[in-house]
């Protein structure tokens, strides 16, 4: 199982290959930051399926109030120590994803920056994606298509952007 969280990729450039304690603070602080202890993921049984990952996206993106691009790493949830991880629902308009969502409950600093080793050496072996605005647009549009997603669902930023 591996749980997926938006992050921006550009800030974790300078800690591939680095020692937790190396990590850049920014990347931390910008998307590992916790609210109640509580981190929020997208549950994946397979990090290498493309439908799973662009799910992760489709959930994400449905709730955004504008069109924007996405970045996405995720982690091995057998290798964080020291978080509990629960199903929680996801809030997201599209049928069948919000009960792929999970809260990590992160017990102390000491689990938090473990987690963050564990997602920067995830991102250094290829367990992230960058999805552009017209990706993410493509992706809204495929759902509404097959009927995954309403239109009036969204909000209505988003809604313009996708013609109605």
């Amino acid at each position: 199982m591996f749980g997926a969280r938006k992050v921006k990729l550009s800030k974790w450039e300078s800690s591939k290959g680095v020692a937790w304690e190396e990590i850049s603070p920014d990347a931390v602080t910008s998307d590992l930051r916790t609210t109640d202890n509580t981190l929020s993921l997208w549950g994946m049984k397979d990090g290498e399926d493309e439908r799973e990952i662009r799910d992760v996206v489709l959930a994400l993106a449905s709730g955004f109030e504008r069109l924007d691009a996405v970045d996405l790493a995720w982690i091995p949830l057998e290798e964080v120590e020291g978080v509990q991880f629960v199903s929680t629902w996801g809030r997201t308009p599209v049928e069948g994803l919000g009960e792929k969502h999970l809260d990590a409950r992160i017990e102390n600093l000491g689990s938090l920056c473990r987690l963050a080793e564990i997602l920067a050496k995830s991102m250094d072996g290829g367990m992230c994606a960058s999805f552009s605005r017209k990706d993410v647009l493509e992706i809204l549009e495929k759902a509404i298509e097959d009927g995954r997603l309403r239109k009036e669902g969204l909000h209505e930023k988003l809604r313009k952007k996708l013609g109605g």
